[in-house]
Parts: structure tokens; sequence; C-alpha cells
């Protein structure tokens, strides 16, 4: 059973959610270019048999948003704060992917009384201590797909290995769960907002949730020397690296992924 609502920010900004589940509540930020509905299903409905998973649009993804403030991660990360505080009583499990990871360290070192698990995939610390990808992958990254299809085809060549795509040969199964596109003006503006990120690499010893990390070794977005920089200024951290893994394990991997985090968190 699903639950869909939505929050208004501060500022007017509406925030859609969908909460599915029972038991601790895990808060998913979802990464670039993304919406609340493309996190696999299969994964979702995993770690929905354990706990309450909340998931949600960051600001502009649905085409509402106040003009007059641009999107930042830090202001993601704010506006996190307010879902969080609205829908959740006491401190919440995060969960963020790429770009949401980014949001999730942001909130992490902000709030940390509202964090009791942390789980970062395919992300970096950001600014310049982070690893970059090759110039040609963010270029690509920054383009605009002008049909579906050719969306879907750079999605795999970017989040997808190529073996891997070699042996899932039809592009319709890559990503089998979407719903209505995010918004072009809501892209650029993430996109423009992870390069301006000044990052946290030296602010990750604020985090004090226990923290894991979860890379693929075949990410071309987010290079695998990443993770290690996360996991050795973070106090209380640890990294999984799945094999054959690209940007995209999330999408390749679901219920291994699910089935990890889950492990993790009933720990904690």
């Amino acid at each position: 059973m699903e639950k869909t609502g939505v929050l208004n920010t501060m500022d007017g900004s509406p925030l859609q959610y969908i909460i599915s589940g029972d038991g601790p509540v895990i808060v998913l930020v979802h990464g670039y270019g993304m919406t609340m509905e493309e996190w696999p299903s299969r994964m979702i409905s995993m770690l929905a048999r354990r706990f309450t998973v909340v998931r949600f649009n960051l600001r502009g993804v649905a085409g509402e948003s106040n003009k007059d403030i641009s999107f930042t991660v830090p202001l993601a990360a704010e506006d996190l704060y307010e879902l969080v505080a609205g829908i959740a009583e006491g401190p919440v499990k995060i969960m963020g992917y790429s770009m949401g990871g980014m949001i999730a360290q942001e909130f992490t070192i902000r709030h940390p009384e509202l964090v009791e698990g942390l789980v970062l995939i395919s992300t970096h610390c950001g600014g310049m201590e982070a690893i970059p990808p090759e110039q040609s992958i963010l270029d690509e990254m920054a383009s605009a797909p002008a049909s579906m299809e050719e969306y879907i085809m750079r999605a795999g060549r970017l989040l997808l290995p190529e073996k891997w795509r070699k042996e899932h040969p039809d592009p319709m199964s890559w990503f089998t769960d979407y719903g209505e596109p995010s918004s072009p003006d809501a892209v650029k503006e993430q996109f423009d907002a992870m390069s301006t990120w000044e990052g946290t690499f030296f602010r990750l010893h604020l985090i004090t949730a226990p923290t894991l990390v979860i890379a693929g070794d075949q990410d071309i977005i987010n290079p695998p020397s990443n993770g290690p920089i996360l996991v050795s200024r973070i106090p209380d951290a640890r990294q999984v690296i799945l094999k054959h893994g690209g940007h995209g394990i999330i999408f390749q991997y679901p219920e291994k992924v699910a089935d990890i985090i889950r492990l993790f968190l009933e720990e904690e």
C-alpha cells in the first residue's frame, strides 16, 4: 500500500513524495536527471519489507518550483530537512544515489541529529578533491537527448558497462521503471549545481552516523577511487564494491543492492 503526498517548502516549492512499507524510516534521494518513480521497483519492494521507504522528487523535477531561487546542493539538503521534519518523528536513515549522495552528505553534516544511518551509492565528496570523470563523459551528461530512444541509449552508455549491455541486448529492459520525465530546466539546474558545489571533503569528519559506501568497479561517471576518499574521512564508514558494476548499479543489481543496504542498516 503506497501513500502519496506533497510537501510545500518554506519558499513554496512543492516536493512530491511516495511512502511505502512499514518499519524504520529510510528516505531515498534520487540522482541527476531522475524522478522518484525511476527507483527500481524490485529494490523498493525488498526494502519496503523491512522499512518505511520514502521517495520524493527534488524541487523543480515535476516542473514546479520557486523560479526566483536557483537549485543548489545545499538548498536541496534544506529541502530534505523540511521533508524529514514534516513526515517523520525523530531520526531517519538516508540513502542517496549519485547526485542524491551529495545532497545526503550535506544534509547529514547540517543535521546530524536527524540521521541514524547513511548509505551513499555511486557518489563522491565533490569539490576539487573529488576524482572527476573524463571530460567527454561530462559533455555527454550535459547534452539534451532529442528523443526517448536517444535518452535510453545515452543512459545505457553512461550508467551500464559495455559487457553488461551486450549480455542484455534489449535497451527496453535496462530501465523498466519510469513515470513523467524530469523537467529539462530542472536537469540543467542540477548539472550546474553539481558543477559548482564546493563539496564536503573538509567536513566529512562531521558525519557521525554509521555510513555505507557502495560503488561499482566499472563506474565511468564516478571513478571507483572516489569511494576510499569518503571512507577514509568519515569516522564510521565502510565500503562495498560490486564487480562488473557501473554507475547504474541500482539498475543492474537492484535486489543485491537492496540486500546489502538491509543488512547494513539492520546491524546499526
